[in-house]
């Protein structure tokens, strides 16, 4: 997030959109939870400009988590972050780089 300046607060979450079946490595790209094949979206959002930050996609079978770390965003320490349940693992990598 660098070039940004440091946001206060950013907003996190991740869509899915559906797409065609692909014809080779289905079950990659299967959404369990959407009951078809799909690709996921990644959203970084500055809460206090509503300006996207960053986006990153992935398969629609790779869970919210995985896919925000294979993004590689590293928040800046005081930057609080936003986000559903689907990131709970996320205060454990924000705490870990206050320390």
């Amino acid at each position: 997030m660098q070039g940004f300046g440091r946001p206060e607060v950013v907003l996190i979450d991740v869509t899915e959109t559906s797409i065609e079946r692909p014809q080779q490595r289905q079950r990659l790209f299967y959404s369990g939870k959407k009951k078809r094949h799909t690709l996921k979206c990644q959203v970084l959002i500055d809460s206090s400009t509503q300006e996207v930050i960053f986006l990153f996609f992935g398969k629609g079978s790779r869970h919210n988590f995985k896919l925000f770390q294979a993004s590689g965003v590293r928040l800046h320490p005081l930057t609080e972050s936003l986000q559903d349940k689907g990131y709970q693992c996320i205060q454990n990598l924000h705490i870990a780089l206050r320390n």
